[in-house]
């Protein structure tokens, strides 16, 4: 037999194995494998069998990993449609459904080689290193630097010589030294990055609870109380817990020494067992959470549909489009109360880690022990234990980020995407490049299950599957208890400066953040850009200083006094002096978090604030400490990123305050206009939830455009006729799929000219197979041309057939891989991108 084995490589198809005799019977598809390629032992998944193959001298299966299948069927349709639909190998999607800790790979280490000769003393042998240093000709500069820093003869990490030389490849110089026979390579497997945890538990020998047993052991502790106060407090806190602690909170916490314990076990009165010990972490708040209230008749309308749809056992889609504050996560808690009576799992996807904390604790108020959560910020050991229990069937509800749409659930029975139109679902880098949700709307489709995807601002292309009747809608356009939607106040910035104000707030936010300190409130403050100033200029000679690996200036952070470039994590001191004149006067310009929490502190000496960024919230539980002591009221003003505009519910927020509404339209994305609107909405949708009235002030430099003035009128339907009327004229998504092909190389003038050349063979071959159905723009140079040393070229396609498109980029690619022009030209495929910088 031979199986068909997806390597986590960007190949364009499996590679076929032989399945050594001791394996046969034991291995079927979606089994994890240890096999050779080249020369190096690597992680593949067996994806199917077959009893013949075409290929001579086939190499063998290595091992099997695992006693069971790691994918089911289902998931492997999925991944295999992941693959498909977005231009990646099957294997990178097997790869990125499981916990990196479980990818097994080679390591390479390397040693000079030394000749052995007889010692005429005593007649021992002695290791004497023909130096090819000294005898040896030809080799170039960085091959002798690798020669040199192996003349120890001690074997070494090949990443060990990369880091050293400070080169990112080596594997060209060191095949050429082996085949010279002056260093040998050795291929070891590494450790999995993470394993079962157990624990040591103390436990009472032969008890089995009965009064009788109870009794004894009362007795027992009678007499051993004139003996051994140690081993008879033991006894007592055994029998308070069930006859059962873990030896090391006996140690640690109440002082029982290990002597004892090991006296006790001679005495047969306890044995010692070795169990599972679960890595968990606590993400929800520490906050009191409501577990249920009664629903009103817009969610109770909802839920009869879910209903009748779970009892049917059919796929179906949900598009919920309720404004903000309108009880949308009830009706999802509500909803998988129903999926588990039919003994189904629940998934539920949110966009952002910050939303985590306070959607967990209003599930785990509601199910307990029941919700696991996953995503990147748990430890290696906590993703792996949530990853089995999920698995085993132990925890039927999972809350996560997006990489979660991949648990390993068995019988799943529904999908909840909240904030579904949120773009950080889209994963970019590295591949599979693929949307969460979408692939979320797939696997539901596959497990015959219900989807739900939710907003109060959905992405034009949900609203209008809606209205094309693919997703049933289902609209709550009033918030619970009758709250009303907080007023919105657009401030026009330039009449603020031509007033004098050349402070971040203007006067109308400043007065009402000082009222609503007085009266013990609290105020959120959103301003979409971290660190302190966008950049430095000289005032003497007007240089600004540039990262230089990206094509971008770099951003002044106070905290610290550095320069950061935030596509490629540069960083160097801020210069006291310029670099280019050696003059001393700066000025900073554009705005921070970092800035204008300088000027709260400032302007507002006594009010207690916190500012939630990527830069404050690096740490594990940053999130959780943050919100949670914003809810208990220890501050009062939440100052943040995009991360503090959507799901957050805390009922003392009666003031919001957009700093500057125009970050998001100025970016070149025909997508800015949608974004504004959804990012105003979002976070207006924070005020007001509680028993006092909320109100929002919006700071732009221009006042009049459109998707503002909607945004402050809470008009989605208006926004959503206008944009998609332009889309339409434009032919951008919902009306065509995008197709972005970035290509990047370290030469410009390699970059330029495969960039060209495969423009032309794309529209030469869309010509040949009569594809009319394609549009294609470009190439040009991407708008940031140079990220990490990278210069960067783009393709743009536009399609209604996305199927027929994909698979002639895919052929074109499959023909092109060996072209003279690419050399060391690297092509990125983006289907359906969610940002076109």
């Amino acid at each position: 037999m031979f199986a068909q084995v997806a390597l986590p490589l960007p190949l364009s198809e499996p590679f076929t194995y032989l399945i050594p005799s001791h394996f046969d019977g034991k291995m079927d598809a979606g089994f994890r494998v240890l096999v050779p390629l080249r020369k190096k032992i690597v992680t593949g998944f067996v994806v199917g069998l077959t009893k013949t193959s075409t290929i001579s001298n086939t190499k063998e299966i290595i091992d099997l990993l695992d006693p069971y299948p790691l994918f089911s069927e289902e998931m492997l349709k999925l991944t295999q449609w992941v693959s498909e639909y977005y231009l990646c190998s099957w294997g990178e999607v097997l790869r990125a459904a499981l916990p990196s800790e479980l990818m097994i790979t080679s390591q390479v280490w390397v040693r000079r080689r030394f000749k052995v000769h007889s010692s005429r003393f005593k007649g021992q042998e002695t290791a004497v290193d023909i130096d090819p240093l000294v005898s040896g000709e030809g080799f170039s500069p960085r091959q002798r630097k690798i020669l040199e820093l192996l003349e120890d003869g001690k074997e070494k990490k090949l990443s060990w010589l990369t880091r050293n030389l400070k080169v990112k490849v080596l594997h060209a110089d060191i095949y050429d030294l082996s085949n010279q026979g002056i260093i040998e390579i050795i291929e070891r497997l590494g450790k999995p990055g993470v394993g079962i945890k157990y624990k040591r538990m103390v436990r009472l020998k032969n008890f089995t609870h009965t009064p009788e047993d109870e009794e004894l052991l009362k007795s027992e502790i009678e007499i051993l109380k004139k003996r051994s106060s140690n081993q008879t407090r033991c006894l007592e806190l055994l029998l308070e817990n069930q006859g059962e602690l873990s030896a090391d909170e006996l140690v640690s916490q109440y002082k029982i020494s290990p002597s004892s314990l090991k006296a006790m076990g001679k005495k047969g009165l306890v044995e010692f067992i070795r169990v599972e010990d679960i890595r968990e972490s606590d993400w929800g708040l520490d906050l009191p959470e409501t577990l249920s209230f009664d629903l009103n008749e817009g969610q109770r309308g909802i839920l009869s549909k879910v209903k009748t749809t779970l009892e049917s056992n059919i796929y179906s889609p949900f598009l919920i489009h309720g404004v903000t504050g309108s009880g949308k996560t009830q009706v999802y808690i509500e909803t998988i109360k129903e999926v588990l009576k039919y003994g189904k799992q629940a998934l539920v996807l949110v966009p952002e880690i910050s939303l985590t904390p306070q959607i967990i604790s209003r599930f785990k108020a509601n199910f307990s022990d029941k919700v696991g959560c996953l995503h990147s910020r748990l430890s290696a050991g906590e993703r792996f234990d949530t990853w089995r229990r999920v698995r085993s069937g132990e925890l039927p509800i999972i809350v996560g980020a997006r990489s979660a749409v991949f648990s390993p659930f068995q019988n799943l029975g529904l999908v909840v995407v909240d904030e579904e139109h949120d773009p950080s679902y889209k994963q970019d880098e590295p591949a599979p490049r693929y949307n969460a949700r979408d692939v979320a709307v797939m696997r539901a489709k596959l497990n015959r299950a219900v989807v739900i995807l939710g907003s109060a601002t959905p992405s034009l292309e949900s609203y209008c599957n809606a209205q094309k009747g693919k997703y049933t809608l289902c609209q709550l356009s009033e918030r619970v208890d009758n709250q009303k939607l907080p007023p919105v106040k657009i401030v026009d910035l330039t009449g603020e400066r031509k007033k004098g104000n050349r402070n971040s707030l203007s006067f109308d936010l400043s007065t009402l953040l000082k009222e609503r300190m007085e009266k013990g409130e609290q105020a959120l403050l959103f301003l979409n850009r971290r660190g302190f100033s966008n950049f430095v200029k000289c005032q003497e000679c007007g240089h600004i200083e540039k990262c230089p690996r990206c094509d971008i200036t770099l951003t002044f952070h106070r905290t610290d006094f550095s320069l950061r470039c935030h596509y490629c994590n540069y960083y160097k001191r801020a210069p006291e002096l310029c670099p280019s004149c050696q003059g001393s006067d700066f000025m900073y310009k554009g705005t921070g978090t970092q800035k204008i929490e300088e000027e709260l502190k400032r302007d507002f000496p006594t009010a207690l604030m916190e500012r939630m960024d990527l830069d404050t919230t690096l740490r594990k539980g940053a999130h959780r400490r943050i919100l949670s002591d914003f809810g208990k009221k220890k501050f009062h003003i939440l100052l943040g990123t995009q991360m503090i505009t959507k799901g957050l519910d805390f009922p003392f927020v009666t003031l919001v305050g957009v700093i500057s509404a125009d970050m998001s339209l100025d970016l070149p994305d025909f997508r800015s206009k949608e974004r504004t609107f959804q990012l105003l909405t979002q976070v207006a949708g924070r005020a007001g939830r509680g028993r006092q009235e909320g109100e929002v002030i919006v700071q732009t430099y221009h006042p009049e455009e459109w998707s503002i003035q909607l945004a402050a009128e809470h008009d989605f339907m208006a926004f959503y006729d206008k944009e998609m009327e332009q889309r339409r004229e434009l032919g951008y998504p919902p009306f065509n799929h995008l197709i972005l092909v970035i290509f990047s190389s370290r030469t410009q003038k390699e970059v330029t000219a495969y960039a060209q050349e495969f423009s032309y063979m794309l529209r030469k071959k869309a010509a040949s197979e009569k594809h009319k159905q394609i549009e294609i723009l470009g190439p040009a140079p991407a708008p940031l041309a140079k990220i990490k040393d990278q210069y960067r070229w783009q393709l743009l396609m536009k399609t209604n057939n996305i199927t027929r498109t994909t698979s002639l980029i895919r052929n074109l690619l499959e023909q092109d891989k060996n072209s003279k022009t690419k050399k060391q030209v690297r092509i990125i495929i983006n289907v359906d991108p969610m940002d076109m910088l």
